[in-house]
């Protein structure tokens, strides 16, 4: 079973997209800011990170440049998932080195689809 941490301050987004991810078998741990991601990282080594973009403390675009630079987070494959339309944050994130840029609503097969896919890619390496 793969472990997904999801970054996520909305309460609902963070409920409906877990859920969807625990009905395919997928662990998923939650988290509603950058600091609860830190801690979350301490109990578990994630095998994918979903982030959103606006949160409360640090951008999911900082997030991502803080990971890039940790020896722990730099390889987990790591997908935004925002309500982000806007051109600049997609380049700055994929420039980033992310494996994906979701937007919401994101369908639940695009969602389980983009996820099994990046995962499939890490586990045939």
């Amino acid at each position: 079973m793969s472990c997904i941490l999801f970054i996520e301050d909305d309460m609902h987004a963070q409920r409906v997209y877990s859920m969807m991810l625990k009905e395919y078998g997928y662990d998923v741990i939650l988290a509603s800011s950058y600091k609860d991601a830190e801690e979350q990282l301490k109990i578990c080594s994630p095998d994918l990170i979903l982030c959103d973009i606006m949160l409360p403390d640090y951008s999911g675009i900082k997030i991502k440049e803080l990971y890039n630079k940790s020896e722990a987070t730099r390889d987990i494959p790591f997908i935004f998932i925002t309500a982000l339309e806007e051109y600049k944050s997609f380049r700055k994130g994929m420039d980033l080195g992310a494996d994906g840029y979701l937007i919401k609503p994101v369908p639940m097969e695009e969602l389980l689809k983009v996820v099994k896919s990046r995962l499939d890619r890490v586990n045939n390496n």
